[in-house]
């Protein structure tokens, strides 16, 4: 999309004339005029107040195809920002692989050792106690986040300290996984059923942290990447909001499958994922040849 289709497109959500904004610039109307017609272009002053005013960033304004240079305070913030996903996505696997282990694992297991190695059974339901150590970490993440946000010293320090929570969650999942793992008593069906829970939960996750809701902008890191969609942002909210929906849906009937169903065929319902894939990917060339007919 065009500088010139976003600055109208924004002017009108904000419900507000050509007038409103020439007055809030400064200037003629006939120069907002000129903008949306894409005969003139503003200058970069200029640009920076049109953000102010539709509370947009600049690369949201600009045209899609044009290249934004970003300070080093914004390149920090994108950062700090993806840190942050990371960081919840890996703790809802964590959450949601520690519920999900529960359902293989003996219904009587070892909680702890005394000195003597001497070993003491319990429930296995002794493990939820692991569910604590991710929530209270990404809980105290988010609250740092909160309260230090207009902390100039806190932003300086803001990507090691979202690398140092990320790091935490990344030891809890292999310090609860590991343990959990080996007292599963597996066989040709338990693996199976096992594997596809493990890639539903992946996909689940993936399918949350990706979403174009969270994941707005068309770039190289997540998301249905193709030169059709990282090139127009509305094809990339689009078919990325269709892959999350077919793939979250995919995802859940095969956790669902590999919890309930104890058999060795369980495993084909990964070809769910492959159908979400291939519905999305129709959609795609259709929205494609859709947009070129358009814009021809």
């Amino acid at each position: 999309m065009k500088f010139n289709e976003k600055l109208k497109e924004l002017r009108i959500q904000k419900n507000l004339t050509q007038d409103d904004v020439a007055s809030h610039l400064h200037i003629s109307r006939q120069s907002v005029s000129k903008w949306e017609q894409g005969i003139n272009e503003p200058d970069i002053q200029t640009l920076k107040q049109l953000c102010l005013l539709f509370e947009v960033p600049i690369d949201e304004l600009i045209d899609d195809d044009r290249e934004v240079v970003l300070s080093k305070e914004e390149k920090k913030r994108r950062v700090s920002k993806n840190l942050f996903i990371a960081q919840i996505t890996i703790c809802l696997f964590n959450i949601l692989n520690i519920l999900c282990l529960l359902v293989f694992i003996p219904s009587k297991v070892v909680t702890h050792y005394d000195f003597a190695g001497n070993a003491t059974y319990g429930s296995k339901f002794t493990y939820l106690l692991f569910l604590t150590l991710p929530i209270i970490v990404i809980l105290i993440s988010a609250l740092f986040k909160l309260f230090t946000k207009n902390n100039i010293h806190y932003k300086k320090h803001a990507v090691f300290t979202n690398c140092t929570f990320l790091i935490m969650q990344i030891l809890f999942f292999i310090g609860t996984f590991i343990p959990m793992v080996l007292l599963i008593e597996f066989d040709e069906i338990t693996f199976s059923r096992f594997m596809i829970c493990e890639i539903a939960l992946i996909f689940i996750c993936a399918t949350v942290s990706t979403n174009p809701i969270v994941n707005k902008n068309p770039n190289f890191y997540a998301g249905f990447r193709t030169s059709f969609t990282l090139s127009n942002k509305e094809a990339w909210h689009k078919v990325n909001m269709l892959q999350c929906i077919l793939g979250f849906i995919a995802a859940v009937i095969m956790l669902v499958a590999s919890l309930v169903i104890k058999e060795h065929w369980v495993i084909y319902s990964i070809f769910l994922v492959l159908i979400s894939c291939i519905i999305t990917y129709i959609y795609h060339e259709v929205l494609r040849h859709k947009m070129k007919k358009i814009n021809t």
